[in-house]
């Protein structure tokens, strides 16, 4: 995001920053996966046909009040 972003708690400027999967393969971007989660046997959950977004996450330093947002559209 190209603008400033405010604590809506206590209008402290945040911090950007993503959160982290950590998977057998190594570490990865979080997404964000559009409806309920169903499990799925081989892969943890299934994620076919859905939207997915990959996560962005903003951090007050004054409150730690953490605040998500979606970006760009993924392929999972």
């Amino acid at each position: 995001m190209a603008t400033e972003i405010y604590c809506p708690k206590c209008r402290t400027e945040m911090t950007e920053g993503y959160a982290v999967d950590h998977t057998h393969g190594g570490k990865v971007q979080s997404t964000w996966v559009e409806g309920e989660p169903e499990e799925s046997f081989w892969t943890g959950l299934k994620t076919s046909n859905r939207a997915a977004f990959r996560i962005q996450a903003f951090r007050c330093p004054a409150c730690h009040y953490l605040e998500f947002y979606t970006t760009d559209q993924v392929n999972i």
